[in-house]
């Protein structure tokens, strides 16, 4: 299964995503966090969903942990060519 948006193509099943000839592997959670943006492109997506989402337990999830994650995403998209793809909404959360 494969989700595109704006030129970037997500690979669910090999948790990789490529863009224009270059790829790069995602972590679980990387990978959880472009779904969910991919699968909702154009709204933003808060900070408490992205936690719930990828962390289904009851324990609490440290806010850096998610800011770890992001950041990560952010480099391997800046490394393929695109780095204004993941967008801060201050205060509300995130969306492509």
């Amino acid at each position: 299964m494969t989700l595109s948006h704006n030129g970037l193509t997500l690979d669910i099943l090999k948790s990789r995503m490529s863009y224009q000839g270059k790829e790069a592997d995602l972590t679980k959670n990387e990978m959880g966090i472009l779904r969910m943006l991919m699968e909702n492109y154009g709204t933003i997506i808060s900070r408490s969903d992205l936690i719930c989402q990828l962390w289904e337990m009851e324990e609490f999830v440290e806010d850096s942990t998610l800011n770890v994650n992001i950041n990560r995403l952010r480099k391997k998209l800046a490394d393929l060519g695109l780095n204004d793809y993941l967008v801060t909404k201050r205060g509300q959360g995130y969306m492509i």
